[in-house]
């Protein structure tokens, strides 16, 4: 990280649009949560139930990235790194998105992936970072994701469906106070932070997260998101 991301890690700009952003999914709670005490239909009381377990899910999300952004900000970031079998950790993750995303399906192709060295957790949650904007953006149905070996690295791509990210974009979307035109899905959801740090965790495992056109060349939709990650190195 870089002395004026640290410098910029909570800037005024930057309280005030989380500040905004917290506060949006805690009222609908505080709303809900009040009427869930009053008399209402059995399908109102339903509703309600269902935006409340959104919006404190939204929070939650919200508040890990604000917790994962402190500690990069402070370099307390540690890795637990050992040989992973990315292959099964891939379709360990693809079980439990598509369990989280009823309306989602992972079109998996990872096979005779090389292992790699790396902290499996943090592996794990900058895919799930990466699942989740892919899922935000993309109408329900497939997600790509793909794995290939380098002689190096071992890349991860996952495809979505989204409005194509210009080039000029591109880096803007991992920016840690950058703000991003809402047609890609920020700030609202997660503050846009999820990608910030994904990306920097990405890096401390000695690879990067990059994003760039998916599908044909002067289509208008199709991002691919790219993690590389350390090939295990055998003994």
């Amino acid at each position: 990280m870089t002395d004026r991301e640290h410098t910029t890690a909570f800037s005024p700009r930057f309280v005030r649009t989380a500040v905004h952003a917290l506060r949006t999914p805690l009222q609908t709670i505080h709303g809900f949560a009040y009427l869930l005490t009053q008399d209402m239909p059995r399908e109102s009381f339903d509703q309600a139930l269902g935006l409340i377990r959104e919006d404190s899910g939204r929070l939650m999300a919200m508040l890990d990235d604000l917790g994962w952004r402190g500690r990069i900000a402070a370099g307390e970031l540690t890795l637990d790194r050992r040989a992973c079998d990315l292959g099964a950790l891939l379709s360990r993750l693809a079980l439990m998105f598509e369990h989280e995303q009823v309306d989602r399906f992972i079109d998996l192709r990872a096979t005779r992936v090389p292992p790699v060295r790396v902290d499996e957790e943090r592996v794990v949650d900058v895919l799930t970072a990466v699942l989740r904007q892919a899922a935000r953006v993309s109408p329900p149905g497939l997600i790509k994701v793909s794995a290939r070996g380098g002689r190096h690295t071992v890349v991860v791509r996952v495809e979505d469906a989204g409005a194509r990210i210009p080039a000029r974009l591109r880096d803007a979307v991992f920016r840690a106070d950058q703000p991003v035109p809402r047609a890609w899905g920020w700030p609202e959801a997660g503050l846009g932070l999820n990608l910030y740090v994904a990306r920097e965790l990405a890096r401390a495992l000695g690879g990067d997260l990059t994003v760039g056109p998916a599908g044909a060349p002067r289509a208008r939709r199709g991002n691919a998101w790219e993690l590389s990650l350390p090939r295990e190195v055998a003994p």
